[in-house]
This record gives C-alpha cells, sequence and structure tokens, in this order.
C-alpha cells in the first residue's frame, strides 16, 4: 500500500474533517500560530463579556436627526414610513432560501403594490401595538 492510499485510507476511517487554521488579529494580519489565535479569542471575549457596567456598553438608537430636531425621543419614534419599507425591501438577497415562514425573498421584493401596501400597514401596528401576533412567536 502506498503512503497516499494510506492516508486517503486513514482519513476515510477517522471522518477527517478539512479545516482552516488561520485568524485575523486586532490589526487585520493573519495568524496561523495555535498560542496566538487563542490569545486572540481570549481578549476579545474578555473586552465582550467583561464590563463594568452597563455604560460601557455600547447602544444603538435609530433616532433620526429631523426626529431629534422635533424634541422626539425613542420612545416616540414614528411608525416606519413607506420609503423606509421599500428600502427595507429591497435590500433584501435573491436566491437565498427562505426562513421558517417559507416565504422568499423574491416574493416580498416583487410581489407588487398590494403587498406594499400591506406590508407597510403590518409594520405600522405592530410599532403602534408594540405587539407582534402569537403566530411569529
Amino acid at each position: 500500500m502506498s503512503a497516499e492510499n494510506f492516508t486517503r485510507e486513514l482519513m476515510a476511517r477517522q471522518q477527517f474533517k478539512s479545516r482552516v487554521n488561520i485568524c485575523r488579529n486586532e490589526d487585520g494580519s493573519l495568524i496561523s500560530n495555535q498560542q496566538e489565535m487563542l490569545d486572540v479569542c481570549v481578549r476579545h471575549f474578555k473586552t465582550l463579556l467583561n464590563r463594568r457596567n452597563d455604560n460601557e456598553c455600547v447602544t444603538f438608537t435609530t433616532t433620526s436627526s429631523n426626529q431629534m430636531s422635533k424634541g422626539k425621543t425613542q420612545d416616540t419614534i414614528d411608525a416606519p414610513t413607506t420609503e423606509e419599507t421599500e428600502t427595507a425591501q429591497k435590500k433584501l438577497k435573491n436566491n437565498k432560501a427562505p426562513g421558517t415562514d417559507s416565504i422568499p425573498a423574491e416574493l416580498l421584493k416583487f410581489g407588487g403594490d398590494r403587498l406594499k401596501q400591506w406590508l407597510k400597514r403590518m409594520f405600522s401596528s405592530v410599532w403602534i401595538n408594540e405587539e407582534i401576533s402569537e403566530e411569529w412567536h
């Protein structure tokens, strides 16, 4: 038996799974040393998990400068506009597997004006009532 055949047979028996042993460190440089990769992971998770208080956490808001100038807080932001809804629909990726709802993105993107209007009403209802359908849980 040749070394090549031996290796193939050994890999088949042990269900060998190829993997990449490389990652990037904080400055974006590629590293392949096992200990360096471990150190990068340790530093990453220490940063994520070891917070002194909630003030260190990053928060994101959707308050636009227009809404800020009107004195609206995040609690009183208006429901999504038709334009915002249409923009979100256009950003959906084609040729991707549908989610648990079995609705393909193409249907949401190219469903026509009636669907756009229905989605706008549905999103507004969820936004205003702060409740989603039980079927979505």
